[in-house]
């Protein structure tokens, strides 16, 4: 990977795997992501399960 991207591998004693298969939280949608890389610039997530960890 070239650049000066920041790469994240491990959160705490999670391993970031090459492949990730997710679902949204009622399972209608499902979605297989490769990440041979880890997660590149990552973000803060906004989605509403974490807005309301925050309260």
């Amino acid at each position: 990977m070239s650049g000066a991207h920041r790469c994240v591998e491990r959160v705490g004693d999670t391993v970031i795997g090459p492949v990730h298969r997710l679902n949204c939280h009622c399972g209608a949608v499902q979605l297989e992501l490769q990440l041979p890389h880890g997660i590149v610039d990552p973000r803060r997530c906004d989605c509403s399960l974490c807005r309301r960890s925050e309260e």
